[in-house]
């Protein structure tokens, strides 16, 4: 009897509830396509990580056997990542890497199919990956498919910092799991809010309507038990049919979105197990709660029936609910005012308790937009009441005075986007200049261990470069000799660094002219924080250094000083150290030295560099000071993920907005016919309409994006109170508050009667 009435009330509604049926599948559908995705996420990055651990070389145990030698290298190319392992020595008993037939040997590479087609169009990449092709890798040892990675199979004698190496597969890799931290959650964050309001909206619409009409049972005699599960099942028929078109959806639009890489990164459709049991979870659930969400808030509407078909005003909001609001906006304007950086101290972090008060106070910034709304909404409904304002106006502010409620309700997902949009701004600026080198010029190293051939070394140096210069670590006692507590011992302990230079590139890099520096000569060299403290080493103590040929240099720390700034890229700021006025190594090229560089800043500079470096060694190491790749991922991933979750919230919520008061207009169709009735034009009644919805949404993007901004910033400088003021998200939103307006427009414009009719004056 329960199901043959559901199915009499649903075929009863006539034309309109008909629609209203056909708007909450729609509606149901597009939320669940943007839940689905969030529901999938853990399992493609889990994946991901899975790949990850699994290519990964792992050596031998202890006296076990070496079946290959291998060196890992990851670095940027064109703003993506790309990794390489390099092979050799690579024995019959070795199993290949997962998604590789076969290993490569010398001069053979084993390439991702991304990796491939960017070698046949693009030179200079192949000075990074030389070799011939002889295969590509599969899914199976891929993250996705525009991941740049390959196998390449070089001389033992052309590998740098090589290891033995047993077979592939290991639990030890941590790097993927930082890049992809809070991926999810981010996701999460920036889409659910707005999803699961927009199913609620979807849920309650013509909720007065249904109301009524429950009512209306209960009057006639009907149990309200039985009145609440035809409201259930009601709901849960629309809930599940809009809950399986969904899914078909995202099926359809999944490989789709795997592959294009808009989240930032890209991953293998069938690798996130969305399989038939979570689809048959996935529907139920969705069902269930669709039939709770249709029946919520009936059980005391229908204890008193009669109360229920009477229309009643909006309880006045209180103003004390503006002072959380005022609070957190107070205290972060004063923090971003007030903080400022110590003269000659860069990069410096909030402090610790300052920082927990800065998150206080974006955390309460938040909780006051969300909760202070709904007074300011009034407060301006009141405002646009005024005599002296036109018609339309008065009349618009009324309207919103009565429904405040209602209508923070479906702009209240939208003010959390833009709030959370906001403060990633902020969190995704700072991550990318703390994973970006900053300054004047990129400082380079390239490392002895990594290019160990002398020659090769030499020839590195030589690349083009604004500057140059090499350092050397003093040798290291021998172990068991007792170390003294001295700045002379502990800078023997942790090893006494060597800088040579020429003096012509000492005074360009510095701009200073150094007047007693002359080429071939032996100087001190210390910070000028360490310069004349008890931290410098003293004149007089000796060092020995390895000079290449297998017997130590001993060297005397002349008086004779150079003091340089305390931010030059030369490793002297503990202790100081020697500087030996040459152009090149003090004696020769070996592993515990290195050459450093300064690079303009430009990244196809950079890149030249690094083209020019593999041409000459392949598996050699260029380090870039700054750049924190697993930050740079990461940075580029979050990025991804907060820009698609912004705009698929976005738009949810703007669907939401347009589809709930399209339904709210039907609602008070016997209002909009009082009003023809009495003589008013239907285009002041539109024009009414379109004011009220611009002036709620008006307030609420400017109030949330006002917080947003200040929190933004605030989280910016958590880690550089020097930072200046970011723009990013209001530069973001933009667009967004085009979009908005245009659908209030179309939204406002919607009258419900078109011809009066008697009709259009009943409640139902």
């Amino acid at each position: 009897m329960t199901l043959r009435l559901t199915f009499r009330l649903l075929r009863g509604g006539g034309v309109a509830g008909f629609v209203r049926m056909i708007l909450v599948v729609v509606g149901i559908a597009v939320g669940i396509v943007a839940g689905t995705l969030v529901a999938v996420m853990p399992g493609v990055l889990q994946s991901r990580a899975d790949v990850m651990n699994a290519r990964m070389p792992r050596q031998p145990v202890e006296h076990g056997r070496a079946n290959f030698v291998f060196s890992t290298s990851t670095d940027v190319w064109d703003g993506q990542r790309l990794g390489r392992t390099f092979l050799a020595d690579v024995g019959p008993a070795a199993v290949p890497a997962p998604g590789v037939a076969r290993l490569p040997g010398p001069g053979e590479l084993v390439v991702s199919p991304a990796l491939a087609a960017r070698l046949s169009r693009e030179p200079s990449l192949a000075s990074l990956v030389p070799g011939r092709v002889i295969g590509t890798i599969r899914p199976a040892g891929l993250l996705g498919p525009d991941e740049l990675f390959a196998y390449v199979g070089v001389p033992r004698t052309g590998m740098a910092d090589a290891h033995p190496g047993a077979a592939f597969g290991t639990r030890d890799n941590l790097a993927l799991a930082k890049q992809q931290t809070g991926l999810t959650q981010s996701l999460a964050l920036l889409v659910l809010p707005p999803v699961v309001i927009y199913l609620m909206v979807c849920g309650r619409l013509a909720a007065a309507t249904r109301l009524r009409r429950y009512a209306a049972l209960r009057l006639i005699g009907m149990r309200r038990g039985l009145v609440l599960r035809i409201a259930f099942l009601e709901s849960a028929f629309s809930g599940l049919i809009g809950g399986l078109i969904g899914i078909l959806l995202f099926r359809l639009a999944h490989p789709a979105l795997a592959t294009s890489g808009i989240l930032g990164f890209s991953w293998y459709p069938d690798k996130t197990g969305f399989g038939p049991p979570f689809i048959a979870f996935l529907t139920v659930v969705v069902g269930v709660v669709s039939g709770f969400v249709g029946a919520a808030g009936l059980r005391r509407s229908l204890s008193r029936p009669i109360e229920a078909r009477r229309d009643t005003g909006e309880a006045r909001p209180r103003v004390w609910l503006l002072l959380p609001l005022a609070f957190g906006l107070g205290l972060t304007t004063y923090l971003l005012f007030s903080l400022q950086p110590v003269a000659g101290v860069r990069h410096q972090a909030m402090p610790g308790a300052m920082m927990w008060v800065a998150i206080g106070s974006v955390v309460i910034t938040v909780i006051g937009v969300l909760v202070g709304l709904k007074p300011i909404i009034a407060g301006v409904a009141r405002m646009m009441r005024k005599p002296s304002f036109p018609l339309s106006v008065r009349m618009a502010g009324a309207r919103l005075a009565l429904q405040a409620g209602v209508t923070l309700r479906l702009l209240i997902g939208l003010a959390l986007l833009v709030l959370v949009a906001g403060v990633s701004a902020g969190v995704l600026r700072d991550l990318e200049l703390r994973s970006s080198p900053r300054g004047g010029s990129y400082s380079v190293d390239i490392d002895g261990n990594s290019a160990p051939d002398p020659a090769v070394r030499q020839k590195i140096y030589d690349l083009p470069s604004r500057f140059r210069w090499t350092v050397q670590t003093s040798l290291l006692p021998t172990t068991g000799v007792a170390g003294g507590s001295g700045v002379v011992d502990q800078a023997r302990a942790s090893g006494y660094r060597l800088v040579t230079m020429s003096c012509a590139g000492l005074r360009n890099l510095f701009r200073q002219p150094f007047p007693e520096c002359r080429d071939g000569r032996w100087f001190r060299m210390a910070s000028q924080a360490v310069a004349n403290t008890p931290y410098e080493v003293a004149e007089g103590a000796q060092f020995d250094f390895d000079r290449g040929d297998g017997k130590p240099q001993s060297v005397t720390v002349p008086g004779q000083r150079i003091v340089v700034p305390d931010d030059s890229p030369f490793p002297v700021q503990a202790y100081g150290g020697l500087f030996y006025a040459h152009d090149g190594p003090a004696w020769s090229w070996t592993k515990d030295s290195y050459s450093g560089f300064l690079i303009d800043p430009d990244p196809r500079v950079l890149s030249d560099f690094k083209v020019r470096v593999a041409a000459l060694s392949p598996a050699t190491q260029v380090r870039v000071w700054g750049e924190d790749l697993d930050l740079l991922e990461l940075a580029r991933n979050q990025r991804g993920v907060i820009d698609f979750g912004v705009l698929v919230g976005f738009l949810v919520s703007i669907l939401a907005f347009g589809i709930a008061t399209v339904d709210n207009a039907v609602e008070r169709r016997r209002d909009v016919a009082v009003l023809l009735v009495v003589g008013m034009r239907r285009r002041l009644i539109r024009l009414t309409q379109i004011l009220q919805l611009l002036a709620a949404l008006v307030v609420v993007l400017l109030v949330a994006a006002v917080a947003g901004y200040l929190a933004g910033n605030v989280a910016l400088r958590l880690n550089d109170i020097g930072r200046g003021w970011y723009g990013g998200t209001v530069d973001a939103m933009v667009p967004f508050l085009g979009v908005s307006v245009l659908v209030a427009l179309c939204a406002g414009s919607f009258v419900a009667v078109r011809r009066l009719a008697s009709e259009d004056l009943k409640r139902e």
